[in-house]
């Protein structure tokens, strides 16, 4: 998209090129200028956050003529205008400071954007395909997505992570708000997506984000909890009634491993439900325990072991709740402490101790300290959250 439509399309009042041709500089992406800035492709739009103009970004706008610098007040009086003569890129002067939502802005126009070589297609379809075919690993060259990728605007390198932004029960949603009739829906997704830009913009500048079937996908470099928090908190605050939540994958060492993030972080927003916890952010990291009982729940030859195990606990018990299962797991889980799991269940270590030798009478005596001890840990572990 030329610089000169998008400064155009953003009605931004008082804006003064400083240098370079705004009709000749065509936009492929937005970013906030980092130390990242040097490796980043040709038909960049930097936003630059100082209120000087940094060395770097200095030396970048006088050898590339196919970038743009968009420029706060302080950063613009401070330049020598006898040297914008040596500048190659365009640069862009606001009358005050830079909006903090400008990025999410920009990034909304390119996607709107059509594209030539796309058909009637749009650029923000063809990322969109492009980062599916990734979280979900649909491609065997990883050499081949990233050259695709850089003919699309984005910048995968060093991308390690995913974040999911989606509903809790998108066809419990619909069928509850269904009167409302589809466009409902769509301006809902399409509201999701600017939240989500707009966070991520304010937050990291390195993100690449495209719209998802229920909400959207992140991607980005390194852990990314606190964007996933900032993305929760202005999720709660606009949409306090849309059952929306966000979950963050765990880092991995390549592409390829994008998509085990990608599920880890679909886990989990399935499992925020489950474990009733009640903020929109959840970490895959947080909930692996849990993870790892539902794909339990998924193999019935493991299941149907872990549960044959403790059936006689369950045989004895009194009434319907677990109570001698729920002892074992306590006394597991506080590293056979009778003080701690004690404290955990909230009765006398004498009526703890009172339970355990009624375990070992049904299990055999030594069950607890014996070679089936990680076995009871986690068969008592999975029978609580099949009885939950």
């Amino acid at each position: 998209m030329v610089l000169a439509d998008v400064l155009r399309e953003l009605r931004l009042g008082g804006v003064e090129i400083l240098s370079g041709d705004a009709s000749q500089m065509d936009v492929v992406r937005v970013r906030e200028f980092g130390a990242a800035a040097a490796r980043v492709p040709e038909g960049t739009l930097f936003l630059l956050g100082n209120d000087t103009l940094p060395a770097a970004a200095e030396a970048l706008a006088r050898s590339e003529r196919n970038a743009a610098f968009v420029l706060p007040a302080p950063a613009a009086l401070g330049l020598d205008l006898a040297s914008l003569a040596g500048f190659r890129a365009t640069l862009i002067a606001l009358p005050s400071s830079i909006p903090l939502d400008l990025g999410a802005r920009v990034q909304y126009l390119l996607d709107l954007a059509g594209s030539s070589l796309l058909g009637s297609d749009t650029i923000a379809r063809a990322r969109q395909d492009l980062v599916e075919d990734l979280v979900l690993g649909r491609f065997r060259d990883s050499g081949a997505l990233l050259r695709r990728s850089r003919s699309l605007g984005i910048d995968l390198d060093g991308v390690t992570t995913v974040l999911l932004v989606g509903f809790d029960d998108f066809e419990r949603f619909y069928l509850h708000n269904e009167e409302q009739g589809e466009l409902y829906f769509q301006r809902l997704k399409g509201r999701i997506l600017q939240i989500v830009r707009h966070a991520t913009a304010s937050e990291d500048s390195g993100t690449v984000v495209t719209a998802h079937a229920e909400g959207a996908v992140v991607l980005g470099r390194g852990p990314l909890e606190e964007i996933g928090r900032t993305i929760a908190a202005s999720l709660q605050s606009e949409l306090r009634f849309v059952p929306v939540a966000v979950a963050a994958g765990l880092p991995k060492a390549d592409l390829a491993g994008l998509a085990h993030s990608y599920r880890e972080a679909g886990m989990a927003i399935g499992l925020r439900k489950r474990l009733r916890i009640r903020q929109r952010f959840v970490a895959f990291r947080e909930v692996t325990g849990s993870a790892l009982l539902q794909q339990i729940a998924q193999t019935p030859e493991i299941a149907s072991l872990l549960t044959d195990e403790l059936q006689p606990l369950q045989d004895a018990e009194y009434s319907r709740r677990p109570v001698l299962v729920e002892t074992i797991a306590a006394y597991f889980d506080a590293g056979g402490s009778l003080k701690r799991a004690a404290a955990s269940l909230r009765i006398h270590p004498k009526t703890l101790r009172y339970r355990l030798d009624r375990v070992e009478d049904i299990l055999g005596r030594g069950a607890l300290d014996g070679e089936k001890r990680l076995l009871y840990h986690l068969a008592s572990r999975y029978v609580l959250w099949t009885a939950d």
